[in-house]
C-alpha cells in the first residue's frame, strides 16, 4: 500500500507562486492484531495411568496429562486402555480455566 503526500513550495518574488507535487511515500504494512482466543485446559487422570486420551475422537495424549490451549467449548473426552472398558466424559472447557477429569 502506498500513500501520497504533497510537497508544496511557495516562491515570493513580487508574485506568489504555489507549486504542489505529489510525493510517493511508502506506508509500513502491519497485520491487524489477532483476536484473543478463549482457551482453557484439561487435566486428565486415570487409575491406572497410561490410558489414551481422545478429544472428540482425535487422539491427544496419554494419562496423566494436562492438555493446554484447548478452545473453550463442549467436548467428548474418552480414556482408552487395554483390558478396560472405554470411559467417556462430556466436558465443558471454560476460557482461562482448568477442567479436571478423573477416571477410575
Amino acid at each position: 500500500m502506498r500513500a501520497f503526500r504533497f510537497l508544496c513550495t511557495i516562491f515570493i518574488a513580487g508574485l506568489m507562486v504555489l507549486s504542489c507535487e505529489p510525493k510517493d511515500v511508502p506506508v509500513a504494512h502491519q497485520d491487524p492484531p489477532k483476536p484473543l482466543q478463549p482457551l482453557g485446559s484439561v487435566e486428565a487422570l486415570t487409575t491406572p495411568p497410561g490410558a489414551v486420551i481422545t478429544i472428540n475422537g482425535d487422539s491427544a495424549s496419554t494419562t496423566p496429562d494436562t492438555l493446554t490451549d484447548i478452545l473453550a467449548g463442549y467436548y467428548t473426552l474418552q480414556f482408552i486402555l487395554d483390558r478396560y472398558a472405554t470411559h467417556t466424559e462430556y466436558i465443558r472447557v471454560d476460557s482461562g480455566q482448568m477442567t479436571s477429569v478423573q477416571a477410575v
